[in-house]
């Protein structure tokens, strides 16, 4: 739980002198991290403690953490809002965005481990991957960047590669449902525009996730389209807000062309939100995720066409007619 998370080394402790080791669980398009003067580090790192504007939000936000968890401890009530996970993440975020605190801080190794653990409980693990891989290099050379690529690898990965497996499992009776997996291709992609560094075992498995998300959403769109047993019914829901229009008896009326139509732009301007809020260059694994963009195109030419899933028609229908 969130109030067994203990407080690891502090940012005040002596960093190690050699960070060769550390990168050894990193891996991505260069060979190794950027260097850093460890005596120059510890120097400036003197400074900034000595500084109020520095050390006064930092136990403003601890407090802030302390108080908000002893609140969602002593609830009795099951509201997500309160819990503490949930409490942890609202706090950091809140604090992170007040733009006049937020520059002078730096923040306790506590807060980071408390607040990374909290994403991972609410399976925010794309966000777990964007913060803990800038962390670990902006402070490379310190003992704690060590401890967060041991998080990120045998952490968060497990449980990232779990909610991958998960996502890729079809539902033989609705094989056009895809909600889970359209969560899980959006932040796959979010990982890979906006982390420069991944842990080895991330930036191994990222290309054959990203290849099957391409064909699993694929075959989904083309159940949305040609399946005959499609009804429309919850297949976005969690996906997209869009209002349908209804018939006289209330029920949305089903048309799978519009479906299959708003669930492609839905996932292009995803998909463009992402590389506008990327780290501004290439995203790791270009050629996956350029091709992924590639196969919405020509999903969308399909749709326009009636030719997406022209191939695999006769057989969805034989299917469809076993199994009702």
């Amino acid at each position: 739980s969130m109030g067994a998370v203990q407080a690891s080394e502090d940012m005040q402790q002596k960093p190690v002198s050699s960070s060769s080791k550390m990168m050894e669980a990193m891996d991505g398009p260069e060979t190794s991290a950027p260097s850093h003067d460890v005596k120059t580090m510890e120097r400036k790192m003197e400074r900034e403690f000595r500084n109020a504007l520095c050390i006064l939000p930092q136990l403003k936000l601890v407090n802030e953490v302390h108080m908000a968890l002893s609140r969602a401890f002593t609830r009795s009530d099951a509201d997500s809002l309160y819990q503490p996970a949930e409490v942890v993440i609202s706090v950091v975020e809140k604090f992170k965005e007040d733009k006049e605190i937020a520059p002078q801080s730096i923040y306790p190794s506590m807060v980071h481990r408390l607040y990374i653990n909290a994403l991972i409980q609410r399976n925010k693990l794309d966000k777990v991957f964007v913060y803990a891989t800038a962390l670990s290099q902006a402070i490379r050379g310190w003992r704690f960047a060590s401890m967060l690529d041991d998080i990120l690898r045998d952490i968060a990965f497990p449980k990232l590669r779990q909610f991958f497996d998960l996502a890729l499992l079809q539902d033989r009776r609705r094989p056009w449902e895809c909600q889970r997996l359209v969560q899980a291709t959006l932040m796959l992609l979010r990982i890979l525009h906006s982390c420069e560094h991944l842990p080895q075992n991330l930036h191994r498995a990222s290309p054959q996730f990203m290849d099957r998300f391409t064909a699993r959403l694929r075959r989904a769109l083309e159940e949305i389209y040609r399946n005959p047993r499609y009804d429309g019914s919850q297949t976005l829901e969690g996906v997209m807000d869009i209002k349908r229009k209804t018939s006289e008896g209330g029920r949305s009326t089903v048309d799978s062309k519009r479906d299959a139509k708003d669930l492609v732009n839905y996932l292009k301007l995803q998909v463009m939100n992402i590389r506008e809020h990327g780290r501004g260059h290439q995203p790791l694994h270009p050629g996956k995720v350029g091709a992924f963009r590639e196969t919405l195109n020509k999903i969308e030419k399909a749709i326009d066409d009636g030719t997406l899933g022209a191939g695999n028609s006769r057989r969805t229908s034989a299917n469809s007619g076993a199994g009702s």
